[in-house]
C-alpha cells in the first residue's frame, strides 16, 4: 500500500457517530434487546444433515436445542429445576422470569461480595439483557445495586407464591421441556431473525429468551414480566433523591417560578444550557419551590402536580411508556423533567455498515415525534438540552413546528459572588469533600477558581477537592493554604475577583514576535497594531479565518497579540451564547440579546476609554452566528443588529475599537454584514499546510519552548530531524505540527531516547495518522509478500525519480520515498510514505511516475508469488484510477479527451467525451502498469535482497526504512552490477521515456 502525505487527517467527532467499531470486549449500546438477538441461520443446513433423510424436517424444539448458546441452556436448565421443584411438567414464561431473577440476584450479591468483577463485555448474557432493557451498567455501581434489589427480591417472592399455588401437573422424573407458547415464541423469533440476517452470527443467547418473555402475546396489562421490567425500570431511571440529598441554591428560585409561570399557561419548555453546565440545581429549585414551599402557579400547586424527574438514565421507551401512564391520571397535573442529550444517547441505534464498522445513530423516533405532535393535555415536560443540540433540532423545519408549543430559556451560571453565597447558604456543597474549609478558605478558593474551565459550583468544588488532596494531613484548610497553592499551581489558576463572565484582560502576554509560521498575516496584524498606535484605526470590523479551514490555526492568538502588542484591552465572547432570548454571559440576571450587547459594549467603550490609545480588541468567537442570523435564529439577528448600532457609536465617540469576528468561512458570511460596511476587512491566518518553511519554524519554536533535545552532534544533523518532521507533515494544520512534536518526545521516553531521533518522528506521524503498531501472529508468506509489495511501490517511484533527474527537467520529477513502514496499523499491513518534491506543477511525466509507484505492489506480488490481483492492492488501484481520472478530467493530460474540464460544474459529458475520456484514462493505467511490470523484472535481484533482509521484521514493531537508507541501499545494489546488468537499466530507462512518448500520444505501449 502506498501511503500519500497529502492527505488530511481528521481527529474530530460528531453527534452521529460514523465508522464506529466497539473493541474486542466493549459493550455494543443496544437500543432494544429484541432487535439485537443474535442467531445462526446456517444452522438450518445442518438440522437437515443432523436429523437423518432429507424429506425429514427438524422439529422446532430439536432446532432451539442446537441453536443456545451455554449461557441459555444454563437458563433452561435452571428454569426446568424450578418447573420441577413445583411439580410443573412444562417451562413458561414465570418459570423463565424466576430463573432469571434469581441468577441476578446471585449476580449482585457475587459482586457486593466482591466475589465477582463487574463485566460489561456481555460475558454475562442475563445481567446485560436488564442493562439492556433498564439502565447501561446499573449493576457497576453498589448505591444502583442497592436500590434494585428489594426490587428484585419482591417480584421473586410473588413468583415463587404463584408457582407454588398454581396446580400441580405430572411428577415424572423427566426433566420438563418448554411449554408450546414458550417454544413457539422463541421459535417466531429466530425464524424472523433467519430470514432478516444474511451473514453467520452467533447462536441464540438468553437475551433472545427473555426478549420471547418479554413480549409474549398477551395483552401488555397481563405481562408480569414487562410489569417487572417497568419496576426495575422505574428504579434506575427516575430520581428518588430524597429532599435532604438535593443540593437545593435559592439562586435559582426566581428562574424557576418563571419556568413554572410558562407551565401554567400550557407552555412546554426547553432548559439550554452550555456543554459543562449542570442544570440539576436548577431543575432541585423547580422541584423544591413547587412541592417545598408550596407556591400556587395558576391552576398548578403541590395538590395537584406531580413532579417526575428522569435521572441520566432515561431511555425513550421508558420515557414514552411512563407519559402515556401519567395521561390515565386525568384528574391530576404532571410535570416531567429529563435531559433529552441523553435520552436520545441512551437510545441509539447501532447499525452496522457493509464495510464492517458501525454507526451509532441517535435521533426521536416516529412513536416519539408522534407523542409529541399528540401531547396529553395534563402532562407538562420540560426538556434539558445542550445549546448545540438545542440549535441543531431547531434548524429542522419539521422539529419547528412539532415543538412550537415549547418555551426556551437558558440555564443562568453562577457569578463568583453568586457562588460564595451558594456554599454560605448550602453545606451539601462540601459533602465530599474529605478535609474542612474554614469560610475565607472557601471564598479564596472560589475566587481562585473563576479562570477554570467549567461553571461555580462544580468547578469549585474540583480545585477544593485538589487542594484536600494536597494538605490531605491538615485539620481545616485555611485562606494562606488555598492562597499558596494557587502561587504553585500558577499556571492553571489564578486569583480573581470578577463577577462576570466576560473577562477583561488587560495584557495577553503575547507580542507579534510570537507569531511564528505566519509571516503575511503577522505583517497584516503589523499594520493594524501601527494604526490603533497613531489613533487611526477607528472602530472597525475584521473577519479573521484560517486558511485551510482548520481548527487551532491560530484566530484567537493573532487577536491577542494584536491587543499585546498595542496594550489594549482584549474582551471575547461567543456567538453561540446569544442564540435565546434570555443571554447570561455577566452574571446574574439574564438579558435579551440586545440589552447584552449593549452592557458588553458599555464596558468595552470604558475599558477603551481609559486606555492611552482609546483602544480595545474584542473578539467573537463563532462569528458566523451573527452574520447570518436570519437563518439562524431571530435572536442572532438581533444581537447583529445591535452590535452594528453600537460600534457606529463608538466610532462617532473616536475610539479605537477593533471587532474581529473569527468565522471557518468568509464567503458564507451574511449579505447584512456586508451591506452594512463594519465588516470589509479580512485577515487570513497563515496555514503552514502548503508551506514547509513555515512548518520549519513553528517546529523550531515548538522544540524551543518544550526545552526537547533533538539528536545530533552538529546543528546541521538536528536540522535534517526537523526538515524530516516538516516534509512528512504536509496538509498538517499548526495544531497537529504541535501534536507531532509532543507525540515525537512521549515515543523517545518509551524508547529510551534522551533525545529525539528520526525513528521516534516517523513513529510519532503513524501514531498519530494510524495508530500503534498491530499485535497478532503473521504467517511468514505474508511477512515476504509485505516486504516484496512495499519494497516494489519504493522501487518504482526511485527509479522514475533517477530517470527524471538525468534528463535534468525538474518540472518533470515525480515524489520520493520518505520512508516505509513494514508494520501493520490500521487498515493497512505495510506502506510506502511519499515525501512530496521540489515539483509543484504536476507535469504528464509526473502523473504518469506516481501511477507507475501506485502499481508497483502488484507488479512484485505477480511476479514473486504469481498472485494476480489481492484485497493489499485494493487501495493502489484506487489511486491509481483516481490519478488518472483526475489527470485527464481535469489536468488536460488525456490526448483524446483533449484540453477541457470534464465533470465539475459543468454538464455531465456526452457520449463521445465520455468514451474519449474512458479510452485515456486505460491508456495511462496500462501503459504505467507495463512500466511497472519492467522495473519489477529488471530490478527483482534487488527486490529478493530486500525482502530477504527486512522481512523478518514485519509486524515487530520496529520496522521502519528511512527513504535516504533505501536510497543509499539501491545505489550500492547498482553499482555492485555487471556492465550487461547496467545496460539493461539503461535499455529500460529508454523504454521508459519511449512509453512516457506514447501515452502522450495515446498509444498503448
Amino acid at each position: 500500500m502506498i501511503q500519500k502525505i497529502g492527505q488530511r487527517v481528521d481527529f474530530g467527532t460528531n453527534r452521529t457517530t460514523n465508522n464506529y467499531k466497539p473493541v474486542q470486549g466493549e459493550k455494543q449500546p443496544m437500543q432494544n434487546p429484541i432487535e439485537t438477538t443474535t442467531i445462526n441461520p446456517k444452522l438450518l443446513q445442518k438440522y437437515y444433515i443432523n436429523f437423518g433423510a432429507k424429506s425429514s424436517q427438524p422439529t422446532k424444539e430439536q432446532i432451539l436445542e442446537q441453536s443456545y448458546s451455554q449461557n441459555a441452556e444454563e437458563l433452561i436448565d435452571n428454569a426446568a429445576l424450578i418447573a420441577k421443584k413445583y411439580g410443573h411438567s412444562e417451562i413458561n414464561e414465570n418459570h423463565i422470569e424466576l430463573a432469571a431473577l434469581l441468577s441476578i440476584r446471585e449476580y449482585i450479591e457475587d459482586l457486593d461480595s466482591d466475589a465477582k468483577s463487574y463485566d460489561n463485555s456481555g460475558a454475562y448474557q442475563t445481567p446485560d439483557f436488564f442493562e439492556k432493557i433498564a439502565s447501561p451498567e446499573v449493576f457497576k455501581d453498589k448505591k444502583e445495586r442497592a436500590k434494585i434489589k428489594p426490587v428484585i427480591d419482591e417480584e421473586i417472592l410473588n413468583l415463587t407464591e404463584l408457582l407454588s399455588k398454581r396446580p400441580k401437573t405430572g411428577s415424572s422424573p423427566q426433566k420438563p421441556a418448554l411449554s408450546k407458547s414458550m417454544t413457539n415464541n422463541i421459535y417466531d423469533m429466530y425464524m424472523e431473525f433467519v430470514q432478516q440476517t444474511q451473514s453467520e452470527m452467533t447462536p441464540v443467547g438468553t437475551d433472545a429468551i427473555l426478549s420471547a418473555v418479554f413480549t409474549m402475546n398477551q395483552k401488555e396489562s397481563d405481562n408480569r414480566f414487562r410489569k417487572f421490567m417497568n419496576k426495575f425500570c422505574e428504579v434506575t431511571m427516575v430520581d428518588s433523591r430524597k429532599p435532604y440529598e438535593k443540593v437545593h441554591l435559592g439562586l435559582y428560585d426566581d428562574k424557576a417560578k418563571n419556568i413554572l409561570k410558562n407551565i401554567s399557561l400550557g407552555t412546554n419548555m426547553f432548559i439550554t444550557h452550555d456543554s459543562n453546565a449542570n442544570p440539576t440545581y436548577l431543575v432541585d429549585s423547580i422541584v423544591d419551590v413547587l412541592c417545598n414551599q408550596g407556591l400556587e402557579f395558576g391552576k398548578i400547586n403541590k395538590n395537584n402536580t406531580k413532579i417526575t424527574v428522569f435521572n441520566d438514565s432515561i431511555k425513550e421507551h421508558f420515557f414514552l411508556g411512563k407519559v402515556k401512564e401519567l395521561a390515565k391520571e386525568e384528574k391530576g397535573n404532571h410535570i416531567v423533567i429529563l435531559n433529552e442529550d441523553s435520552m436520545l444517547s441512551n437510545s441509539a441505534k447501532i447499525i452496522e455498515n457493509k464495510d464492517g464498522t458501525f454507526t451509532a445513530q441517535a435521533g426521536f423516533s416516529p412513536d416519539f415525534l408522534d407523542l409529541m405532535e399528540n401531547q396529553p393535555r395534563n402532562v407538562k415536560i420540560i426538556f434539558i438540552e445542550s445549546k448545540n443540540g438545542y440549535y441543531s433540532n431547531m434548524s429542522d423545519p419539521k422539529l419547528q413546528k412539532i415543538f412550537e408549543n415549547f418555551g426556551e430559556t437558558s440555564f443562568p451560571v453562577l457569578s463568583t459572588e453568586q457562588a460564595k453565597k451558594a456554599f454560605r447558604e448550602q453545606p451539601l456543597l462540601m459533602a465530599k469533600i474529605d478535609v474542612p474549609f474554614s469560610k475565607k478558605a472557601i471564598d479564596k478558593a472560589i475566587e481562585a477558581s473563576a479562570a477554570l474551565e467549567g461553571t461555580y459550583p462544580k468547578k469549585a468544588q474540583k480545585l477544593m477537592k485538589q487542594i484536600a488532596s494536597y494538605y490531605i494531613d491538615k485539620k481545616e484548610i485555611t485562606e494562606k493554604d488555598v492562597k499558596d497553592y494557587a502561587a504553585e499551581a500558577k499556571d492553571l489558576f489564578k486569583l480573581t475577583g470578577e463577577d462576570s463572565s466576560v473577562e477583561v484582560v488587560f495584557d495577553t502576554g503575547k507580542k507579534l514576535s510570537d507569531m511564528v509560521g505566519k509571516n503575511a498575516t503577522k505583517k497584516e496584524a503589523e499594520a493594524i497594531v501601527k494604526q490603533i498606535k497613531n489613533g487611526t484605526l477607528g472602530t472597525k470590523g475584521a473577519l479573521i479565518y484560517s486558511q485551510d479551514e482548520s481548527v487551532g490555526s491560530g484566530r484567537k492568538f493573532t487577536a491577542k497579540a494584536i491587543a499585546g502588542e498595542s496594550k489594549s484591552p482584549y474582551i471575547e465572547i461567543n456567538a453561540l451564547d446569544f442564540g435565546t432570548k434570555d443571554v447570561n454571559i455577566f452574571g446574574g440576571a439574564a438579558l435579551t440579546p440586545e440589552a447584552s450587547i449593549k452592557k458588553l459594549f458599555s464596558i468595552v467603550k470604558t475599558q477603551a476609554d481609559a486606555n492611552p490609545n482609546k483602544a480595545a480588541v474584542l473578539f467573537i468567537e463563532n462569528f458566523e452566528y451573527f452574520s447570518v442570523g436570519e437563518y439562524v435564529s431571530q435572536y442572532h439577528q438581533k444581537a447583529m443588529s445591535q452590535l452594528l448600532r453600537e460600534m457606529e457609536n463608538a466610532s462617532k465617540k473616536g475610539l479605537n475599537i477593533l471587532v474581529l469576528g473569527s468565522v471557518n468561512d468568509p464567503e458564507l458570511i451574511g449579505e447584512s454584514t456586508i451591506k452594512s460596511f463594519k465588516f470589509i476587512d479580512k485577515i487570513e491566518v497563515e496555514s503552514p499546510s502548503r508551506n514547509i518553511d513555515a512548518r520549519k519554524e513553528i517546529l523550531t519554536n515548538a522544540i524551543k519552548e518544550r526545552k526537547i533535545k533533538i539528536a545530533g552532534e552538529t546543528d546541521a544533523e538536528k536540522k535534517e530531524i526537523i526538515k524530516l518532521m516538516a516534509e512528512t507533515t504536509k496538509y498538517f494544520p499548526f495544531v497537529y505540527l504541535i501534536n507531532l512534536v509532543d507525540k515525537s518526545k512521549t515515543v523517545a521516553f518509551e524508547r529510551g531516547h534522551k533525545q529525539i531521533e528520526k525513528a521516534d518522528v516517523v513513529e510519532a506521524y503513524l501514531q498519530l495518522t494510524t495508530g500503534r503498531p498491530s499485535s497478532g501472529p503473521i504467517s511468514e508468506h505474508s511477512k515476504r509478500i509485505v516486504a516484496s509489495h512495499e519494497c516494489g511501490h519504493a522501487l518504482n517511484l526511485e527509479i522514475m525519480w533517477n530517470l527524471a533527474q538525468k534528463q535534468n527537467i525538474p518540472w518533470h520529477l515525480p515524489d520520493r520515498v520518505n520512508f516505509i513502514t513494514l508494520d501493520p496499523r490500521g487498515y493497512y499491513g505495510g506502506a510506502m510514505y511519499h515525501k512530496d518534491g521540489e515539483n509543484e506543477e504536476y507535469s504528464f511525466e509526473k502523473t504518469f511516475a506516481n501511477l507507475v509507484c501506485d502499481y508497483g505492489g502488484h507488479s512484485a506480488e505477480k511476479y514473486f508469488y504469481n498472485i494476480d490481483g489481492s484485497l493489499g492492492i485494493t487501495g493502489d488501484l484506487e489511486s491509481a484510477t483516481n490519478s488518472a481520472t483526475w489527470a485527464v478530467q481535469r489536468m488536460g493530460q488525456g490526448y483524446y479527451t483533449g484540453k477541457k474540464s470534464v465533470g465539475g460544474m459543468h454538464q455531465a459529458p456526452s457520449g463521445r467525451v465520455k468514451a474519449n475520456m474512458d479510452k485515456d484514462v486505460d491508456i495511462l493505467l496500462a501503459n504505467s502498469l507495463t512500466i511497472s511490470d519492467l522495473v519489477t523484472e529488471v530490478y527483482a535481484d534487488f527486490n529478493r535482497e530486500f525482502t530477504d533482509k527486512y522481512s523478518g521484521l514485519v509486524g515487530t514493531g520496529d520496522c521502519l526504512i528511512q527513504g535516504d537508507m533505501f536510497r543509499k541501499e539501491l545505489e550500492d545494489w547498482i553499482a555492485k552490477q555487471s556492465e550487461q546488468k547496467r545496460d539493461e537499466i539503461e535499455t529500460l530507462n529508454e523504454i521508459i521515456l519511449k512509453a512516457i512518448k506514447a501515452t502522450q500520444k495515446g498509444q498503448k505501449y
